[in-house]
């Protein structure tokens, strides 16, 4: 019985772990960023199994306790350049000046 449970608690977590990240998934497809993998697993190793369909590749990796979505675009969309910090600011009384 503790083997049942130990089965259905793994495979809860792993639903649970699907559907987040079918989420953001679904938003990034939603905004239109250029998605190139979709894994069930840690991003660490090589892939169970995978299968690329369109632009992106969707497998299943050895380490099955996370996942990850790759949005190549998002980190472009996100990066930013500090040319001042105002006197007084967060950031310069986090010293970053």
């Amino acid at each position: 019985m503790v083997v049942l449970g130990f089965i259905v608690a793994i495979l809860g977590l792993g639903l649970l772990i699907f559907v987040h990240e079918l989420g953001h998934f679904a938003v990034g497809k939603a905004l239109g960023l250029k998605i190139t993998e979709f894994f069930i697993g840690l991003p660490i190793g090589r892939a169970l199994v995978s299968r690329t369909r369109g632009e992106t590749t969707y497998g299943i990796k050895p380490v099955l306790f996370g996942g990850y979505v790759k949005f190549p675009e998002f980190l472009e969309i996100h990066k930013t350049d500090v040319e001042t910090i105002e006197p007084g600011s967060p950031a310069q009384k986090a010293g970053l000046i």
